[in-house]
């Protein structure tokens, strides 16, 4: 197995993790869009792809193979909360 093999098979399974957190909810979703940048982030290591930008040449970026994480909830963006003051007053 090549360095490059082993490079993609680390991504894929940081991947499949991500798309795994993506769909469980709670804190797993929200750490599931870090893991899918980092799987493209190993991708872009391989040293075939660092050997190439050492001389010169042009480099394409690698793209993900599993597309945009499925049913990750941590991308929306949440509006900002209302002042204190602002908030309703809930009874107990």
């Amino acid at each position: 197995m090549t360095a490059d093999q082993t490079v993609e098979r680390a991504a894929a399974k940081l991947q499949r993790l991500a798309n795994q957190f993506a769909g469980d909810g709670g804190l797993k979703s929200k750490l599931a869009q870090q893991l899918a940048e980092d799987a493209d982030l190993i991708r872009k290591m391989k040293p075939s792809l660092i050997k190439a930008r050492a001389r010169g040449e042009a480099v394409k970026p690698p793209v993900r193979d599993s597309g945009p994480v499925e049913g990750a909830r941590g991308n929306r963006e949440v509006p900002p909360r209302p002042p204190r003051h602002q908030r309703r007053r809930t009874r107990r």
